[in-house]
C-alpha cells in the first residue's frame, strides 16, 4: 500500500515537473521579455546547481548497504567499488531535471539554436548533473572525517549567491555564457565530460582508501565511538544484515563470517 501511494506521488511529481517544462519558456519570456530564454534559463541553472548540492549533501543517502550483500562473493573490491559508484548515478536527483529539460530543450531551445546547439547545451547540463552527483558523494565521505566541511561548504554557497546578487548576476552570467559557448562549439564540450571524469575516479580513489577499519582517521572513530545512538543503530544493521545474508545463502563458508562481518562494519561506517 505504501508503495502504491509513493508510486502515485511519484507520478504526480513526473507530470508536474513535466508541464513545468513545457511551459517554462513562456514563462522566462513574461518575467525576462529583453533576454534571451535559454541565456536566462541557464541563470537559473547557476542557482539551481547551487541548491542541488546541499540538497544532496543532506538528503541524498550514500548507496552503501546495496553492496552489503555481494561482500562474500569472489569479485574484485574495484569492481564492488565501481558497482557502488554507479548505483549512486541512478540516484532520482539525476533524472528528475530531465522532466524539465527536456521538453524545455524541444519546445524552446530547439527552434531557436537548432539541433545541434540543442543538443550540445543539454548534453552539458546533463554532465554537469552527475559531476553534482560524485560532488555530493566526495563531500559526504569527506565529512565523515572533516566535520568543519558543512560549514565550509554553506559558507560558499552563500558567498556565491552574495556575490552575484552584488554584480548583478555577473557570476551566473558567467555561468550562462559559458553554457552558450559551449551550444555554439563542440570541441568545448570536452570541458564538462573532463570534470565528470575527474570526480568519478576521486570517488573510487576516496573508496579505496577508507576500504579497511585500519585506515580510518582517529577522528572518525571518536565521531562513531561517542555517539551511542549512532553506534548501536549500526550494530543492529550489522547484525539483521548478517543474518539475512547467511539465510540466503546456507553454504556460506563459516571461516569467511569474521571476514565479512567486518567488511559488512567498513562499509556501514564508511
Amino acid at each position: 500500500m505504501i508503495r502504491i501511494f509513493l508510486g502515485i506521488m511519484f507520478l504526480y511529481l513526473a507530470i508536474n515537473l513535466f508541464i513545468i517544462g513545457l511551459f517554462v519558456g513562456k514563462i522566462i519570456q513574461g518575467a525576462f521579455p529583453d533576454d534571451d530564454p535559454v541565456w536566462a534559463f541557464s541563470i537559473i541553472l547557476f542557482y539551481y546547481f547551487l541548491a542541488d548540492i546541499l540538497i544532496r549533501f543532506f538528503l541524498q543517502p550514500l548507496p552503501v548497504l546495496g553492496i552489503v550483500p555481494y561482500l562474500h562473493l569472489p569479485v574484485k573490491r574495484s569492481g564492488l567499488f565501481n558497482f557502488l559508484l554507479l548505483k549512486s548515478g541512478l540516484s532520482l536527483f539525476n533524472y528528475l531535471p530531465l522532466l524539465i529539460l527536456l521538453p524545455f530543450t524541444l519546445k524552446s531551445v530547439l527552434p531557436v539554436s537548432g539541433g545541434s546547439a540543442s543538443l550540445l547545451w543539454l548534453t552539458a547540463v546533463v554532465l554537469l548533473i552527475f559531476s553534482n552527483n560524485y560532488l555530493a558523494f566526495i563531500l559526504k565521505k569527506l565529512y565523515l572525517k572533516k566535520s568543519w566541511l558543512m560549514p565550509v561548504l554553506l559558507l560558499v554557497v552563500v558567498s556565491l549567491l552574495m556575490a552575484d546578487y552584488k554584480s548583478h548576476q555577473a557570476v551566473s552570467g558567467i555561468f550562462a555564457n559559458a553554457l552558450t559557448v559551449i551550444a555554439a562549439n563542440a570541441y568545448l564540450l570536452p570541458l564538462p565530460l573532463t570534470f565528470l571524469l575527474i570526480l568519478y575516479p576521486a570517488s573510487w580513489i576516496l573508496l579505496y582508501q577508507n576500504r579497511y577499519l585500519e585506515l580510518t582517521t582517529k577522528k572518525e572513530k571518536l565521531l562513531f565511538s561517542h555517539n551511542r545512538h549512532f553506534h548501536d543503530a549500526i550494530r543492529t544493521a550489522y547484525y539483521e544484515l548478517g543474518k539475512q545474508v547467511v539465510r540466503q545463502d546456507h553454504h556460506f563458508p563459516s571461516q569467511n563470517a569474521g571476514l565479512f562481518q567486518g567488511e559488512i562494519l567498513v562499509f556501514l561506517r564508511g
